[in-house]
């Protein structure tokens, strides 16, 4: 699987997103636009961005951006009160965790 992640924004009943190890790229800033989205698995992807884009998706279970250009504080997932899994593993991520 290839292209950018924008591909998928208008897709607003989407739940689950998993391109893990595949060659999908782009700013993770068009996944806010996806409000049911429960599961995100981009796992050894392309893809870049803030990780603050990611914290108006209330229904999100589980984060997987491991080794991804995946950027900002740790501290906007906070917001997220359903957040049941992180994983940020060789990313730009910084900050510390709270729970």
């Amino acid at each position: 699987v290839y292209g950018d992640i924008a591909d998928i924004k208008s897709l607003t009943n989407l739940t689950h997103i998993n391109f893990t190890e595949s060659l999908v790229t782009g700013d993770i800033k068009h996944l806010k636009s996806l409000p049911n989205l429960t599961d995100i698995r981009l796992y050894n992807t392309g893809v870049t961005g803030n990780i603050e884009h990611l914290n108006s998706l209330s229904k999100l279970t589980h984060i997987d951006l491991e080794n991804t250009g995946v950027t900002g504080n740790i501290e906007h997932l906070k917001l997220l009160p359903n957040l049941t899994g992180i994983y940020l593993v060789s990313t730009g991520v910084t900050g510390t965790v709270w729970w």
